[in-house]
Protein backbone atom coordinates (compact mmCIF):
# COMPACT_ATOMS: atom_id res chain seq x y z
CA UNK A 1 0.00 0.00 0.00
CA UNK A 2 3.04 2.35 1.05
CA UNK A 3 4.40 1.44 -2.24
CA UNK A 4 1.12 2.70 -4.59
CA UNK A 5 0.83 6.25 -2.42
CA UNK A 6 4.37 6.61 -3.29
CA UNK A 7 3.98 5.90 -7.10
CA UNK A 8 1.30 8.38 -7.05
CA UNK A 9 2.79 10.87 -5.12
CA UNK A 10 4.82 11.01 -8.15
CA UNK A 11 2.18 11.72 -10.54
CA UNK A 12 1.15 14.63 -8.34
CA UNK A 13 4.27 15.79 -7.60
CA UNK A 14 4.93 16.43 -11.90
CA UNK A 15 1.34 17.81 -12.42
CA UNK A 16 -0.22 19.38 -9.51
CA UNK A 17 1.62 22.59 -9.51
CA UNK A 18 1.13 23.28 -13.17
CA UNK A 19 -2.24 20.93 -14.16
CA UNK A 20 -1.69 17.88 -16.33
CA UNK A 21 -3.83 18.90 -19.33
CA UNK A 22 -3.25 21.93 -21.40
CA UNK A 23 -5.75 23.43 -23.57
CA UNK A 24 -5.41 26.00 -26.07
CA UNK A 25 -8.15 27.45 -28.02
CA UNK A 26 -7.21 30.37 -30.94
CA UNK A 27 -9.29 32.13 -32.96
CA UNK A 28 -7.63 33.95 -36.17
CA UNK A 29 -10.64 36.63 -37.23
CA UNK A 30 -10.11 38.27 -40.62
CA UNK A 31 -11.77 41.14 -41.30
CA UNK A 32 -14.89 39.20 -44.17
CA UNK A 33 -15.65 37.30 -40.56
CA UNK A 34 -14.32 34.08 -41.75
CA UNK A 35 -11.21 32.27 -39.98
CA UNK A 36 -10.03 29.34 -37.99
CA UNK A 37 -11.30 28.07 -34.41
CA UNK A 38 -7.87 25.62 -33.69
CA UNK A 39 -8.51 23.36 -30.37
CA UNK A 40 -5.35 22.58 -28.89
CA UNK A 41 -4.97 19.76 -26.29
CA UNK A 42 -1.37 19.19 -24.86
CA UNK A 43 -1.17 15.94 -22.68
CA UNK A 44 2.75 16.39 -22.35
CA UNK A 45 2.70 16.23 -18.51
CA UNK A 46 0.04 14.10 -18.00
CA UNK A 47 2.53 12.10 -19.95
CA UNK A 48 5.32 12.96 -18.40
CA UNK A 49 3.74 12.37 -14.64
CA UNK A 50 3.26 8.51 -16.00
CA UNK A 51 6.47 8.24 -17.15
CA UNK A 52 7.64 9.48 -13.64
CA UNK A 53 5.32 6.86 -12.05
CA UNK A 54 6.84 4.23 -14.88
CA UNK A 55 10.14 5.29 -14.07
CA UNK A 56 9.68 4.27 -10.14
CA UNK A 57 7.98 0.84 -10.82
CA UNK A 58 11.24 -0.34 -13.49
CA UNK A 59 10.40 1.57 -16.67
CA UNK A 60 13.68 0.42 -18.29
CA UNK A 61 12.44 -2.96 -17.77
CA UNK A 62 9.15 -2.34 -19.70
CA UNK A 63 10.67 -0.36 -22.02
CA UNK A 64 12.66 -3.17 -23.28
CA UNK A 65 9.67 -5.36 -23.72
CA UNK A 66 7.77 -2.42 -25.76
CA UNK A 67 8.97 -0.33 -27.92
CA UNK A 68 8.50 3.38 -27.29
CA UNK A 69 6.28 5.23 -30.30
CA UNK A 70 6.93 8.37 -32.11
CA UNK A 71 4.35 9.53 -34.94
CA UNK A 72 3.82 12.17 -36.44
CA UNK A 73 0.36 12.12 -38.30
CA UNK A 74 -1.78 14.86 -40.04
CA UNK A 75 -5.16 13.56 -41.70
CA UNK A 76 -9.12 15.31 -42.58
CA UNK A 77 -11.62 14.80 -40.57
CA UNK A 78 -14.00 14.40 -43.92
CA UNK A 79 -13.59 10.50 -44.03
CA UNK A 80 -15.20 10.38 -40.17
CA UNK A 81 -17.87 13.39 -40.90
CA UNK A 82 -19.21 11.42 -44.20
CA UNK A 83 -19.98 7.95 -42.15
CA UNK A 84 -21.75 10.14 -39.23
CA UNK A 85 -25.73 9.28 -39.77
CA UNK A 86 -26.30 12.01 -37.27
CA UNK A 87 -25.24 14.89 -38.98
CA UNK A 88 -27.30 16.83 -41.45
CA UNK A 89 -25.40 17.05 -45.03
CA UNK A 90 -25.05 20.87 -44.28
CA UNK A 91 -22.86 19.99 -41.30
CA UNK A 92 -21.04 17.83 -43.05
CA UNK A 93 -20.31 20.15 -45.55
CA UNK A 94 -19.04 22.55 -42.96
CA UNK A 95 -17.50 20.29 -40.12
CA UNK A 96 -15.65 18.42 -43.14
CA UNK A 97 -13.00 21.15 -43.53
CA UNK A 98 -11.66 19.94 -40.53
CA UNK A 99 -8.57 18.66 -40.41
CA UNK A 100 -6.33 17.51 -37.56
CA UNK A 101 -2.86 16.76 -36.49
CA UNK A 102 -1.00 14.30 -33.69
CA UNK A 103 2.48 14.24 -32.42
CA UNK A 104 3.23 11.55 -29.88
CA UNK A 105 6.76 10.75 -28.70
CA UNK A 106 6.69 7.89 -26.05
CA UNK A 107 9.77 8.55 -25.22
CA UNK A 108 9.80 12.25 -24.75
CA UNK A 109 6.51 11.70 -22.74
CA UNK A 110 4.73 13.95 -25.57
CA UNK A 111 1.69 13.79 -26.83
CA UNK A 112 -0.53 16.91 -28.55
CA UNK A 113 -3.27 16.55 -30.65
CA UNK A 114 -4.49 19.97 -32.68
CA UNK A 115 -8.03 20.25 -34.30
CA UNK A 116 -8.82 22.98 -37.06
CA UNK A 117 -12.03 24.29 -37.90
CA UNK A 118 -12.10 26.75 -40.61
CA UNK A 119 -15.08 28.91 -41.24
CA UNK A 120 -16.17 31.31 -43.95
CA UNK A 121 -18.58 33.28 -41.77
CA UNK A 122 -20.63 33.56 -38.49
CA UNK A 123 -23.38 31.32 -39.61
CA UNK A 124 -20.61 28.37 -40.99
CA UNK A 125 -19.12 28.90 -37.34
CA UNK A 126 -22.19 28.56 -35.30
CA UNK A 127 -22.95 25.18 -37.15
CA UNK A 128 -19.62 24.05 -35.73
CA UNK A 129 -20.83 24.61 -32.23
CA UNK A 130 -23.70 22.95 -32.95
CA UNK A 131 -22.46 19.89 -33.63
CA UNK A 132 -19.61 20.33 -31.33
CA UNK A 133 -21.90 20.91 -28.49
CA UNK A 134 -23.40 17.42 -28.73
CA UNK A 135 -21.41 15.50 -25.84
CA UNK A 136 -21.22 12.45 -27.41
CA UNK A 137 -19.92 14.06 -30.45
CA UNK A 138 -17.34 15.47 -28.32
CA UNK A 139 -16.25 12.52 -26.87
CA UNK A 140 -16.73 9.78 -29.64
CA UNK A 141 -14.55 12.81 -32.13
CA UNK A 142 -11.63 12.24 -29.50
CA UNK A 143 -12.02 8.69 -29.64
CA UNK A 144 -11.90 8.49 -33.66
CA UNK A 145 -8.77 10.86 -33.74
CA UNK A 146 -7.31 8.48 -31.59
CA UNK A 147 -7.88 5.70 -33.85
CA UNK A 148 -7.10 7.45 -36.72
CA UNK A 149 -3.55 8.45 -35.97
CA UNK A 150 -2.98 5.27 -34.68
CA UNK A 151 -3.86 3.97 -38.14
CA UNK A 152 -7.14 1.66 -36.77
CA UNK A 153 -9.52 4.43 -38.58
CA UNK A 154 -11.14 1.43 -41.04
CA UNK A 155 -14.39 1.48 -40.65
CA UNK A 156 -15.48 2.70 -37.55
CA UNK A 157 -17.13 6.53 -38.75
CA UNK A 158 -17.27 8.63 -36.12
CA UNK A 159 -15.98 6.23 -33.75
CA UNK A 160 -19.28 5.65 -33.31
CA UNK A 161 -21.15 9.10 -33.87
CA UNK A 162 -24.58 8.39 -34.99
CA UNK A 163 -24.63 4.75 -34.73
CA UNK A 164 -26.38 2.18 -32.49
CA UNK A 165 -24.84 1.52 -29.33
CA UNK A 166 -25.40 1.66 -25.45
CA UNK A 167 -27.45 4.77 -26.12
CA UNK A 168 -25.11 6.27 -23.31
CA UNK A 169 -23.21 9.94 -24.20
CA UNK A 170 -19.94 10.11 -23.64
CA UNK A 171 -18.98 13.59 -21.64
CA UNK A 172 -15.83 14.70 -23.31
CA UNK A 173 -13.87 17.65 -22.44
CA UNK A 174 -14.37 20.41 -19.93
CA UNK A 175 -15.21 22.84 -24.04
CA UNK A 176 -17.97 20.94 -24.39
CA UNK A 177 -19.30 22.93 -21.19
CA UNK A 178 -19.40 26.47 -23.26
CA UNK A 179 -20.85 27.91 -26.20
CA UNK A 180 -19.30 30.75 -28.77
CA UNK A 181 -21.05 33.04 -30.22
CA UNK A 182 -19.55 35.10 -33.47
CA UNK A 183 -20.97 38.39 -35.10
CA UNK A 184 -19.50 41.07 -37.76
CA UNK A 185 -17.75 42.97 -34.94
CA UNK A 186 -17.33 40.69 -32.17
CA UNK A 187 -16.97 37.26 -30.30
CA UNK A 188 -18.49 36.28 -26.50
CA UNK A 189 -18.54 32.93 -24.50
CA UNK A 190 -20.87 31.39 -22.31
CA UNK A 191 -21.84 28.37 -20.62
CA UNK A 192 -24.15 26.28 -21.30
CA UNK A 193 -26.94 25.30 -18.53
CA UNK A 194 -25.04 27.50 -15.56
CA UNK A 195 -27.57 27.05 -12.74
CA UNK A 196 -29.37 23.19 -14.07
CA UNK A 197 -29.42 21.53 -11.20
CA UNK A 198 -32.21 19.47 -11.82
CA UNK A 199 -29.74 16.06 -12.86
CA UNK A 200 -29.02 14.09 -10.53
CA UNK A 201 -25.66 13.87 -9.12
CA UNK A 202 -23.15 11.78 -11.13
CA UNK A 203 -21.61 8.62 -9.43
CA UNK A 204 -17.90 8.30 -11.48
CA UNK A 205 -14.92 6.95 -10.10
CA UNK A 206 -13.85 9.16 -7.26
CA UNK A 207 -16.74 8.51 -5.07
CA UNK A 208 -15.84 5.30 -3.29
CA UNK A 209 -11.78 6.64 -3.07
CA UNK A 210 -10.74 7.45 1.06
CA UNK A 211 -10.93 10.89 0.69
CA UNK A 212 -7.41 11.93 0.96
CA UNK A 213 -6.82 9.62 -2.36
CA UNK A 214 -9.68 11.88 -3.65
CA UNK A 215 -8.35 14.91 -3.20
CA UNK A 216 -5.38 13.44 -4.23
CA UNK A 217 -6.91 12.34 -7.51
CA UNK A 218 -8.21 15.62 -7.79
CA UNK A 219 -5.23 17.58 -7.94
CA UNK A 220 -4.08 15.77 -10.93
CA UNK A 221 -7.21 16.12 -13.19
CA UNK A 222 -6.30 19.73 -13.06
CA UNK A 223 -6.53 21.37 -16.49
CA UNK A 224 -4.88 24.99 -17.68
CA UNK A 225 -7.34 26.25 -20.35
CA UNK A 226 -6.70 29.41 -22.36
CA UNK A 227 -8.51 30.79 -25.43
CA UNK A 228 -6.77 33.20 -27.55
CA UNK A 229 -8.04 35.58 -29.68
CA UNK A 230 -6.79 37.21 -32.64
CA UNK A 231 -8.74 39.85 -33.77
CA UNK A 232 -9.46 41.90 -37.39
CA UNK A 233 -9.02 45.19 -36.07
CA UNK A 234 -7.72 46.75 -32.83
CA UNK A 235 -10.30 45.43 -29.20
CA UNK A 236 -12.47 47.81 -28.56
CA UNK A 237 -13.99 46.76 -25.12
CA UNK A 238 -14.19 43.84 -23.04
CA UNK A 239 -16.02 42.10 -20.01
CA UNK A 240 -15.07 38.81 -18.45
CA UNK A 241 -12.11 37.80 -16.07
CA UNK A 242 -8.93 36.73 -16.84
CA UNK A 243 -8.55 38.52 -19.74
CA UNK A 244 -5.30 39.73 -21.19
CA UNK A 245 -4.85 42.34 -23.91
CA UNK A 246 -2.19 42.89 -25.95
CA UNK A 247 -0.33 46.31 -26.60
CA UNK A 248 -1.80 46.44 -30.10
CA UNK A 249 -5.33 45.43 -29.05
CA UNK A 250 -5.14 42.76 -31.61
CA UNK A 251 -4.99 39.79 -29.27
CA UNK A 252 -6.76 38.86 -26.12
CA UNK A 253 -6.60 35.53 -24.15
CA UNK A 254 -8.13 34.27 -21.59
CA UNK A 255 -6.63 31.26 -19.14
CA UNK A 256 -8.25 29.46 -16.19
CA UNK A 257 -7.44 26.30 -14.20
CA UNK A 258 -10.06 24.24 -13.45
CA UNK A 259 -10.57 20.62 -12.13
CA UNK A 260 -11.82 17.80 -14.55
CA UNK A 261 -14.67 16.59 -12.02
CA UNK A 262 -15.89 20.07 -11.62
CA UNK A 263 -18.38 21.85 -13.55
CA UNK A 264 -17.41 25.65 -15.24
CA UNK A 265 -18.31 28.77 -13.20
CA UNK A 266 -20.00 31.47 -15.91
CA UNK A 267 -18.19 33.91 -13.78
CA UNK A 268 -15.01 32.27 -14.39
CA UNK A 269 -15.50 31.75 -17.95
CA UNK A 270 -18.09 34.16 -19.96
CA UNK A 271 -16.93 36.95 -21.99
CA UNK A 272 -17.98 39.37 -24.34
CA UNK A 273 -15.34 41.01 -26.35
CA UNK A 274 -15.84 43.89 -29.11
CA UNK A 275 -13.74 45.42 -31.82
Amino acid sequence: MMMKWRFLALIIMACSFTGCIDIFETFNIKDDGSGVYEQKMDFTRAMQGMMAMMSEKGRDNMSSKKKMEKKDSTFSLKSMIDTASSLSSSEKTVFGKANATMHLDEAKGEMVIIISYPFANAAEFATIQAVMSRNETSGSLFDALMSAADGKMKNKGMGGMGQEGDGSKKEGLPISQYMYSLSGNGISRKIKNPNDSSAAPKKNELDDMPEEMKKMMQEMMMMNITTIINTPKPVKDFQGNNGTLSNDKKQIRFSKQVNLDTKLSSVDFDFNVNY
